[in-house]
């Protein structure tokens, strides 16, 4: 279905080395069907707290077909949310080198 009716995939519950593989299916797909690569976008919680380890996490998403992370941290107030995106803009920043 999302060959022909979409154009990104949000899987849940994947770790990286279960991601891989479907990932490479879903692009090939989309090629063979003359489309764009598609967005996948897992939906994952990133060990925030340790910005080493986040890092890592992300870059073995991409390095597994993710072209992004949906990250759905709790946060109880503004200054939480605030430290959590600090935290996700400081792996990001660190992948990027």
């Amino acid at each position: 279905r999302i060959v022909r009716y979409g154009d990104g995939w949000i899987p849940t519950g994947l770790d990286p080395a279960s991601l891989h593989a479907p990932a490479a299916e879903l692009q090939a797909a989309m090629r063979a069907a003359g489309k764009s690569a598609p967005e996948i976008i897992p939906l994952a919680t990133l060990p925030l707290e340790d910005i080493g380890a986040a890092t890592e996490l992300l870059a073995a998403y991409r390095d597994a077909g993710a072209t992004g992370i949906d990250h759905p941290a709790r946060y109880d107030n503004v200054e939480e949310f605030k430290r959590n995106a600090d935290r996700l803009l400081e792996a990001a920043a660190r992948l990027a080198g």
